[in-house]
């Protein structure tokens, strides 16, 4: 408990009952209040109080009502606050009809200064929050013993177990009524866990997928915390039976205590016949005894109930199986078919008679994302033809002696629906519009479960929503009264920042520093009337790049769904004047291109046409012996096509993107005549969801480019090119550093530029702050090379560099990345630092 000098003892409010007065004169004009006297204040001016008062001086009053007033006013002095053992009385007056009023009380002491000590730097801001005390209140003793059980909570949770928190109380000088409160802080060591162990735990159950469970609140490298270790124990029993092991129960658990033998500590230099001895104690293991049985299997499934004829028996049983024909391919074919077309890996799981009884397999992932479970499966085969109340129950019936689970799910289709209206809400600036066209599920519509989830995937790639594990976007159903046979649907949106500012600049090792300036908006509206002119969805930005070797401006705009149909078209321009290369080239280029959107947006065709004024002067001593001064005119023809199954356009965490483009300048006219074929692939794997909302994700990525020449002459020697430089090029390289070099004619080692290129990316993409758009630690590889038209393409050539890098928040979107080349020749540079400051959102 905290000491506390005797002044200052635990307040108290005490309303005495006011001593009678002498007899005084019984007239029909009461008792006249002579004067009110305050007594106890010190840094309250009485007039404050008295102000409060009902009693006042003068005032006649009746016997009974002066005890009620005198009670309200103790009351209101209690209200006032800073006061403690308030008391009220009263005293014959110099007349026989008055009397004198007092009110007495303790004012609370002045806190002059809260202090914490034992406390480290970087704890002191958060800790001080937690007090409820602040300078420049007044000292309240249940508020002081408050604050001491606050911090010491605090620490605790923090896995300090055996802290210690001292409430002291000092008032200087002595009778002043001022007082410092010091929190001493006596944190001890920080308990931690150090493992987890299990006893009697099956062969066949990995011990690691317990050990992480994300339901243990006890987990290693964390604070321990043994008040909760009961929970931890039903989580891992209800874990364990969902694994198919219906009959494990926990025998006990226990703590072993340890300590951490530190990187420098004599035990751990001196090998390890010196374990850890106690010395800290500042570690636990945490040992789980447990009886699991034998593990259950899945055994014979029913259907009961009438399905309306909306489905039957078999159908119900191969949904349920995951046998449905898209689902029914070898299961080779479905897991090649997930990772590389991009379906969710749990679309290929599978659940019959005779596996093992996986609750994750039966009712499906918590994870939005995830599996789907084999009675969801089941119930969308009568869901999805309207029935938008289906539900199937399942009911267990357990053979102990087999250890076989026999299904029998009950079918309440209940009736057809079709789509009633449907509300777009939370889209303040976005026009309803550009959400309705991304729905599958339009009023009229007949009720379809998996249209209501593809609905959800087109607004999420959208790209103007946010959405979060707080507040997920959501449609909500709702079933009207008064048209009982139709369903409503409420979609709730949160618009996000969809204007990117690009104010910043990066720096390489060759390259040096360059500026970067720029503007992008995903949600422009050219017809809007106010500012920002937002709400159409469509595309616009331009750009300005400054360095010492290059000067850049570019412009473009997109419409998406031109006239709210499948159609995109695009206009963009550029400028460019660039010294990178071994001569001075000015490019002035303009181009449109038209896109048709296919099979609910996912395939995108497009096809343009684009015109580049290209001149080329100053050509050095070292460029190739081709290299020539003209104005080249080229007119160049292009078509693509694209698959994008990316759940997020900025922050990509699961899905594919594949591309495949052929560009032909010089069909229609022109200085030159080639062919430049590119192929990209991206593949993003989750691995880990956090609480916060972030995945951690793997990352594939390849790129394949190539230019052929059409009139035998040859690639110009303009249009090969070099690798190398920041994201999404090999970043073991420079930039233009990474291709074939040759000696000319002068005998200067001279670029010659390539028109082959593979590029191999790998990444693993973890998020620091749990977030997606929040800090991101990379770690990477990339394997690649460019050759020449007169090389053979090797696997040999292939040169591999792996390295770290970090992405910052939209707040500060800095990209920073280290790279080291492994099998590096010997003029290449074995390191690279690439940087650049990114797109800030508003």
């Amino acid at each position: 408990m905290p000491r506390l000098p005797a002044l200052f003892l635990l307040p108290t409010v005490a309303l005495y009952a006011a001593e009678p007065a002498p007899p005084v004169a019984n007239n029909e004009q009461g008792i006249r209040v002579e004067r009110v006297e305050i007594d106890g204040c010190r840094m309250v001016h009485p007039d404050r109080v008295e102000f409060l008062l009902a009693i006042r001086a003068g005032r006649r009053i009746g016997q009974r009502e002066l005890l009620e007033s005198i009670a309200d006013d103790v009351k209101a002095i209690e209200r006032l606050g800073p006061f403690s053992d308030i008391k009220a009385a009263q005293f014959p007056g110099t007349t026989p009809d008055s009397v004198v009023v007092r009110y007495s009380f303790r004012e609370l002491p002045y806190v002059q200064e809260v202090k914490l000590s034992g406390v480290s730097f970087f704890q002191r801001d958060g800790t001080m929050k937690l007090l409820e005390i602040k300078k420049g209140g007044h000292l309240n003793s249940y508020q002081l013993e408050g604050d001491r059980r606050a911090i010491q909570r605090k620490l605790e949770d923090d896995g300090r177990r055996h802290a210690q928190v001292d409430a002291q109380v000092v008032e200087s000088p002595p009778g002043s009524g001022f007082v410092t409160v010091t929190y001493a802080v006596d944190a001890g060591a920080s308990i931690k866990v150090g493992g987890i162990e299990f006893i009697g735990l099956p062969d066949d159950l990995p011990r690691v997928l317990l050990r992480e469970d994300r339901t243990l609140l006890n987990r290693i490298s964390e604070a321990y915390q043994p008040e909760l270790l009961p929970l931890d124990g039903s989580a891992l029993i209800r874990r364990i039976q969902d694994l198919g092991w219906l009959d494990a129960r926990l025998v006990e658990s226990h703590v072993e205590v340890t300590d951490l033998v530190r990187p420098l500590d004599d035990r751990r230099r001196h090998g390890p016949n010196l374990a850890p001895d106690g010395e800290r104690d500042d570690r636990v293991v945490i040992i789980y005894k447990l009886e699991c049985g034998t593990r259950y299997t899945l055994g014979d499934v029913a259907f009961v109930g009438d399905t309306a004829g909306a489905a039957t028996e078999a159908e119900l049983l191969a949904a349920f199986n995951g046998l449905t024909e898209e689902r029914g391919w070898p299961v080779l074919w479905r897991v090649l078919f997930a990772t590389f077309v991009g379906a969710k890996l749990g679309d290929g799981h599978t659940m019959q008679t005779g596996d093992w009884f996986l609750a994750e397999e039966l009712y499906g992932s918590e994870d939005p994302e995830g599996t789907v479970g084999a009675v969801e499966r089941a119930r969308r085969v009568v869901s999805n033809r309207g029935y938008a109340r289906a539900e199937l129950i399942p009911s267990r019936r357990l053979d102990l002696e087999k250890h076989i689970v026999h299904l029998t799910l009950q079918i309440r289709p209940g009736q057809v629906y079709t789509i009633g209206r449907v509300d777009i809400r939370g889209n303040d600036t976005t026009r309803d519009r550009i959400a309705r066209r991304a729905l599958s599920l339009h009023p009229g519509q007949q009720w379809n479960d998996d249209d209501l989830d593809e609905s959800k995937r087109q607004l999420r790639r959208l790209g103007l929503f946010k959405e979060s594990p707080g507040r997920p976007m959501r449609i909500v159903r709702q079933y009207p009264n008064d048209r009982p046979n139709e369903v409503d649907l409420v979609v709730e949106l949160t618009e996000k920042e969809t204007a990117q500012l690009n104010l910043g600049g990066g720096y390489s090792s060759a390259s040096g520093l360059f500026l970067q300036f720029g503007f992008e908006e995903a949600n422009f509206d050219p017809l809007a009337l106010g500012w920002p002119p937002r709400g159409a969805g469509q595309q616009v930005g331009a750009n300005l790049y400054l360095s010492k070797d290059r000067n850049a401006v570019s412009s473009s705009w997109t419409n998406p769904h031109l006239f709210d149909g499948p159609w995109s078209w695009t206009i963009s321009g550029n400028l460019d004047n660039s010294k990178l290369q071994d001569w001075d080239e000015r490019r002035i280029s303009g181009g449109t291109s038209v896109g048709r959107n296919l099979f609910g947006n996912d395939v995108l065709l497009s096809g343009g046409y684009n015109f580049t004024s290209l001149g080329i002067r100053n050509i050095g001593d070292s460029a190739p012996d081709d290299a020539r001064e003209d104005i080249y005119e080229l007119h160049t023809v292009k078509g693509g096509v694209t698959y994008d199954r990316l759940d997020n356009r900025l922050y990509p965490t699961r899905g594919m993107l594949a591309s495949g483009s052929l560009s032909y300048t010089g069909l229609m006219g022109g200085d030159a005549r080639y062919m430049d074929w590119r192929l990209r692939y991206d593949r993003f794997l989750p691995l880990h969801r956090r609480l916060e909302g972030g995945s951690t994700v793997l990352r594939f990525s390849g790129s394949w480019r190539q230019i052929d020449s059409t009139d035998g002459n040859g690639v110009p020697f303009y249009a090969r090119f070099m690798g190398g430089g920041s994201s999404p090029n090999h970043r073991g390289y420079d930039q233009n550093g990474e291709g074939p070099f040759g000696f000319n004619k002068k005998g200067n080692r001279s670029r010659l530029g390539g028109t082959r290129e593979l590029l191999a990316t790998g990444e693993l993409i973890i998020p620091v702050q749990g977030t997606d758009d929040g800090i991101r630690l990379v770690l990477f590889s990339d394997t690649g090379w460019v050759w020449s038209a007169n090389d053979a393409v090797h696997f040999n050539d292939l040169r591999v560099a792996t390295g770290i890098g970090i992405r910052f928040p939209q707040q500060l979107p800095v990209a920073l990345d280290f790279a080291w080349l492994v099998n590096r020749r010997d003029e290449d540079q074995p390191t690279q630092v690439h940087f650049s400051l990114g797109q800030i959102q508003f």
